[in-house]
């Protein structure tokens, strides 16, 4: 018995001493696992973050897709108006402006009853004015044969192509259907009706059912200098066309002529100051037209780069997510 005690002890040292050993030797296998499963992290969180990056760069690009839409004011003048040639050109000519003639397509250049003469038209041609038609809608007319006549007329006088119809009044809802369709025919392609200069966005917009066309709102200076300088600003505001027409001093102002000329000139102002500051855009409206045109073709161009970068992104997105999942932590 007196050799146990010894033996106890001898064996609880030598048991403690296999516990130290089996606390303190190193786990190679644990610490491979754990450089195995940190290693895969990492690899996880790089494809996540290359995915992240991919979407964000095709969030960016499809928020380019709209380009930079400016607001445009067109000018736009009756050439039965006679003031146009006096009060009306020169104040818009003094502003390096330009502007289109509205032309009764009954009435044509030189024809019987016009009230603007070829050589005064030639003179408008050259200073950058350009011409429209427009006038009362008659339910006996065809538009399509008017149009086309007028068209003709036009060039065999070396005065352009027309593209634009004004219907006049509340003519539109009357007789936007044929007249809409005859445009489309010819190739005419912005059409101008009024609208209402109390509403708090403009209806300018594309003709649904004739995407060649657009339509502008057109609003009288007749109105005042206040009610055109808010429709101005929703232009701007909304990054859309607004056409400013019909000054004349002659039974339309109810003011008279020499207040009326002083209004003509504020509005003209107006429109000056605000595509000095670049605001807005202004001029006739075969300038907007081929503002549009352009808008259009670049909107074109950069909705096919970005079907084609949205292609190439899904495909790098999706071979990123099947090498993620291959790694078994989903």
């Amino acid at each position: 018995m007196k050799y146990l005690k010894p033996i106890l002890i001898i064996c609880g040292i030598i048991i403690a001493a296999a516990l130290l050993y089996l606390l303190l030797r190193p786990d190679t296998e644990s610490a491979e696992k754990r450089e195995e499963i940190s290693s895969i992290s990492k690899e996880y969180d790089e494809y996540s973050r290359q995915i992240r990056e991919l979407k964000t760069q095709l969030s960016e690009k499809e928020k380019e897709l709209s380009g930079e839409e400016t607001g445009w004011v067109i000018l736009a003048f009756s050439a039965e108006d006679p003031d146009l040639m006096g009060t009306v050109h020169d104040t818009v000519k003094e502003a390096g402006l330009q502007a289109t003639v509205v032309l009764d397509p009954q009435k044509l250049l030189g024809q019987e009853g016009a009230s603007l003469s070829l050589q005064e038209a030639e003179i408008l041609k050259e200073e950058g004015w350009d011409f429209a038609l427009g006038g009362a809608w008659k339910e006996e007319v065809s538009y399509k044969e008017l149009f086309v006549e007028a068209n003709e007329y036009m060039e065999q006088q070396g005065l352009g192509t027309l593209q634009i119809f004004f219907f006049n009044g509340g003519d539109y809802q009357k007789g936007k259907e044929e007249v809409l369709q005859a445009m489309e025919t010819v190739g005419f392609s912005l059409g101008a009706a009024f609208g209402s200069d109390e509403s708090e966005r403009l209806s300018s917009t594309e003709v649904e059912e004739y995407p060649s066309i657009y339509l502008c709102q057109n609003i009288s200076m007749r109105k005042g200098l206040e009610i055109s300088k808010r429709m101005i600003s929703l232009a701007y505001n909304e990054a859309k066309p607004l056409i400013l027409s019909d000054y004349s001093r002659k039974d339309t102002w109810e003011m008279d002529d020499e207040t009326s000329v002083e209004e003509l000139n504020r509005i003209i102002a107006v429109v000056k100051d605000m595509q000095s500051a670049q605001r807005i855009n202004a001029g006739n409206a075969t300038s907007f037209l081929e503002y549009y045109t352009n808008l259009n073709k670049e909107g074109s161009e950069r909705q096919k780069e970005f079907e084609e970068f949205k292609k190439d992104c899904e495909n790098q997105i999706a071979e990123l997510e099947m090498k993620r999942r291959n790694l078994g932590m989903e």
